[in-house]
């Protein structure tokens, strides 16, 4: 069989996406699709070293590893990168045992397993529709893993010297973006946004029949009903902890939606989205983030 190189690079960037995405839903680790595709990218590319030289050792692929599960999962806790990365090995052993399964039942011609990289000699439209549907089946049960998940993360907004803290939880259905800056929106209620609001921002967003919206910006969207327009405002830092008490966010590069009820049964006041998990500004030192954390 004929190993084209791109053709191998491609095929394992797709598979390493599928495992961590399935290493996210198994672990209930909420990550952002850009990380998951960044750390899948890299560990494809050089998942082609294993064909060269000196690099076929249980060594470099240990560091590879490692490099994977630090870009797609960043976890400042040493005991909580290490419940990741063996959870992905557990998602990596157990689709290697369904690979070597298949080499015995069927010998399939079209397929080469080897030193973990998996190469498949299919026609191009067949892999391409291969690759389709398994990432709709992968990101179907990732949204209803993450629309039933009862995981509660602490939430900090901050705005002009003032601070609000809720109760938020992640919801993959949330793809909701700033039209002008790009950035992810992230649902509050009135109830937590009212410390950073003004009385008349306040009114604006209870009542309808106020035409001024006092500074607050008007972000549009889709509802069941027609199209609306969703007060908003740009915080200045965002703060995500989950329940050990772990900076899983830090950003200011995001915006803040604000709706009048609360989530959840009334249990939630705030709604995330998976992209802004593992976000950090640059230039804030991880000391200074504690000790926001700790005030």
């Amino acid at each position: 069989m004929t190993v084209y190189l791109d053709v191998l690079v491609a095929i394992n960037v797709f598979i390493n996406y599928l495992l961590l995405l399935g290493t996210a839903c198994l672990g209930g680790i909420p990550a952002g699709r850009l990380r998951i595709l960044a750390a899948s990218a890299l560990s494809g590319a050089l998942s082609a070293c294993i064909l060269l030289p000196g690099f076929d050792n249980l060594f470099f692929k240990i560091a590879l590893c490692v490099l994977t599960v630090a870009v797609a999962f960043p976890n400042r806790s040493l005991a909580g990168f290490g419940k990741n990365a063996l959870l992905f090995l557990l998602v990596n052993f157990v689709f290697a045992g369904a690979i070597m399964g298949l080499e015995l039942a069927f010998s399939p011609k079209r397929m080469a397993y080897f030193n973990g990289v998996l190469y498949l000699d299919l026609p191009i439209g067949t892999f391409v529709l291969f690759a389709g549907l398994s990432y709709l089946l992968v990101e179907g049960v990732s949204w209803l893993s993450g629309r039933f998940s009862k995981a509660q993360y602490r939430v900090r907004v901050q705005k002009g010297g003032r601070e609000t803290v809720c109760t938020g939880f992640v919801d993959t259905g949330n793809t909701l973006a700033d039209p002008y800056t790009g950035d992810p929106v992230v649902l509050l209620s009135l109830s937590a946004a009212a410390p950073l609001l003004t009385a008349h921002q306040q009114l604006f967003v209870l009542s309808s029949q106020t035409k001024d919206p006092a500074g607050l910006r008007l972000i549009p969207y889709g509802t069941a009903s027609g199209k609306a327009l969703l007060p908003a405002f740009t915080p200045d830092r965002i703060l995500v902890e989950d329940a050990r008490g772990r900076v899983l966010c830090n950003t200011g590069r995001v915006c803040v939606g604000v709706v009048a009820e609360r989530f959840g049964k009334g249990e939630n006041d705030c709604i995330l989205q998976g992209e802004i998990i593992g976000r950090t500004d640059n230039g804030l030192a991880a000391k200074t983030v504690e000790k926001m954390v700790r005030r």
